[in-house]
């Protein structure tokens, strides 16, 4: 991660990247913003990863099955609300997902793994068939 990214944000992640907000209205007619996650398919429907800016949510990962809509010659995005049972299975994926782009111990432009690549990491573990220096 670049260090222009590491000084936008706290935890260095980038998370306060304005490309990565999303604006949805609640079902009070509220405007509230989320940050962008990630979108996973599972079981052929794509699920959209969510959480608040601010507020009380703030801590909570919202999870939405995205449902392509076509109305009226529009096209837009409709985002339904998972089952409890769903969602946790849902998070174990997103879990799974992290966990195995953070596996390859990889560096450098030699690697052909084919994970995206951060922080410091070594081969030993790794899976890539690469060596530590």
């Amino acid at each position: 991660m670049s260090e222009e990214m590491k000084d936008k944000c706290e935890c260095g992640c980038g998370c306060e990247e304005e490309d990565d907000i999303v604006v949805l209205e609640n079902e009070d007619g509220e405007e509230v913003s989320y940050h962008y996650i990630t979108t996973l398919e599972h079981d052929g429907k794509e699920y959209v990863y969510l959480q608040a800016v601010e507020g009380e949510d703030a801590d909570t990962l919202e999870v939405y099955e995205l449902q392509a809509v076509k109305e009226n010659g529009e096209e837009y995005d409709n985002l339904l609300p998972v089952e409890e049972e769903l969602y946790g299975i849902l998070y174990e994926k997103l879990m799974k997902a992290i966990e195995e782009d953070n596996d390859c111990c990889c560096e450098g432009d030699d690697c052909h793994c084919d994970h995206e690549h951060h922080g410091e990491h070594h081969h030993e573990g790794c899976h890539c068939g690469h060596k530590d220096k």
